[in-house]
């Protein structure tokens, strides 16, 4: 009788990266944008990662997903070659502590342009135009649904 791999290995041969391949503290890099998968405990993103030389499929988790994205932009497309190292930190997960994976990302110099600009919030047309005029922020944009003038400061 054989070994039921599918959970195992995804279409592209990557193992899933579990708790037990690593002991924390090792470099990851993002190797591609990642994917939605539908699994038993509904959908998950998928991001395909390599660490000591070695590619896995990572299920990134809430928190590392927002630390992620707070350090790399929202499009994940722009993650690809970005690394970060892995915390493996013991949690309570339904009433019983566990290990869980986490990334804690390593922004380098050259990135820095993916911070997100600062915005302020102007009532008016016309503030957000003396607001530029002033150098106050470099752009401005309508928010519709708020009613509002956003400014961006680069």
């Amino acid at each position: 009788m054989g070994v039921d791999t599918s959970k195992l290995f995804d279409s592209k041969g990557h193992q899933f990266l579990r708790v037990d391949d690593v002991a924390g503290g090792e470099i990851a890099e993002i190797l591609g944008s990642g994917e939605l998968r539908d699994g038993n405990f509904g959908t998950k993103f998928v991001l395909p990662v390599k660490i000591d030389g070695k590619a896995y499929d990572w299920t990134v988790n809430k928190t590392s997903g927002k630390e992620l994205n707070k350090a790399f932009g929202t499009n994940t497309a722009n993650w690809v070659g970005c690394k970060f190292k892995v915390l493996k930190l013991k949690q309570p997960i339904q009433g019983e502590m566990k290990w869980v994976l986490y990334a804690e990302p390593i922004v380098e110099p050259s990135q820095t342009k993916i911070v997100k600009p600062v915005e302020l919030v102007y009532p008016t047309l016309q503030l957000a135009i003396a607001a530029v005029k002033k150098g106050e922020i470099d752009d401005f944009h309508e928010d519709l649904e708020r009613q509002v003038y956003i400014g961006i400061k680069k």
